[in-house]
């Protein structure tokens, strides 16, 4: 491990590290100096990880969810947060379950770019975040097209109908699960990283 600059102060060592914070005691516990910038970082423990995730899961205003196109590239596009506790209070019943597996649900039309995107290749990625706080957790997995009308009954509300006019049922709605496999984050708070892998 690389030891610290003694000629930098507390604020240079934040701001060369991009500590949001500006306390360098409190936001990293190593220290690297490579061609004279500072990058400092330490990781999470896993427990705390996960509460943070849940916690980002529950109040991020949208998820971001990006998909592989038939291009190869990525296409990164905001959905309703359907975990978001405030937005969505009739649906923390649908989710109590799902504290440890991180189970994220979608409502789609069928004829969209991303279940296209899906069906070709179900690689994809979520991301929630607060950025007031540069807080951020990322989801990695394979995401399925569900077929379950009653899943599509039970997080329909009103105002969806100008999406699908003719109801849950509609041959238009389509709902995305995915389950997962692994998880990658930031806390800018804190200024730490985190990962961890879901079973």
């Amino acid at each position: 491990m690389a030891q610290l600059n003694p000629k930098l102060s507390h604020a240079e060592k934040a701001r060369d590290c991009h500590c949001v914070t500006q306390d360098f005691n409190s936001c990293i516990s190593y220290y690297s100096i490579s061609n004279n910038s500072a990058v400092g970082r330490f990781r999470m423990e896993e427990s705390e990880a996960k509460r943070l995730s849940l916690e980002l899961m529950e109040a991020s205003k949208a998820a971001y969810l990006t998909t592989i196109g038939p291009d190869g590239f990525p296409y990164t596009r905001a959905m309703t947060n359907l975990r978001n506790k405030s937005q969505k209070p009739q649906l923390i019943s649908l989710f109590r379950d799902h504290q440890e597996d991180f189970l994220i649900i979608f409502s789609t039309n069928t004829s969209s770019t991303k279940v296209k995107h899906v069906r070709e290749n179900p690689k994809v990625s979520v991301y929630y975040s607060d950025p007031e706080k540069w807080q951020g957790v990322m989801f990695g997995g394979k995401i399925e097209v569900v077929p379950e009308v009653e899943l599509k009954r039970v997080i329909w509300e009103d105002g969806m109908e100008r999406y699908y006019p003719s109801g849950y049922d509609d041959p238009d709605h389509t709902i995305l699960r995915l389950r997962p496999r692994m998880a990658k984050g930031w806390d800018g708070q804190k200024f730490t990283t985190f990962a961890f892998k879901i079973s």
